[in-house]
């Protein structure tokens, strides 16, 4: 993909990448924890699911020595409306 300034963005992830899906209706994200270095190399989703927790696995490259966790309240006034 080329930027608007002519700059190559793109691709991100290794050759071996997967592509990832919620396979049920999620009612509300409830977690995401990214694992980060320089770069965000993965993260885990929490959803609900019929008032279930469900957790992903960790989803992306296994670096990133650090991790933050985006809890409900900043989640669900920032990602819904992706």
């Amino acid at each position: 993909m080329v930027g608007p300034t002519g700059i190559k963005i793109g691709p991100w992830g290794t050759p071996g990448a997967c592509s990832f899906d919620i396979a049920a209706s999620a009612s509300q994200i409830t977690r995401v924890r990214l694992h980060t270095g320089t770069v965000v190399d993965s993260l885990e989703v929490s959803y609900l699911v019929d008032r279930k927790n469900i957790e992903t696995r960790r989803l992306g490259g296994d670096g990133g020595g650090s991790h933050y966790t985006v809890r409900k309240k900043y989640v669900a006034n920032t990602l819904y409306g992706l």
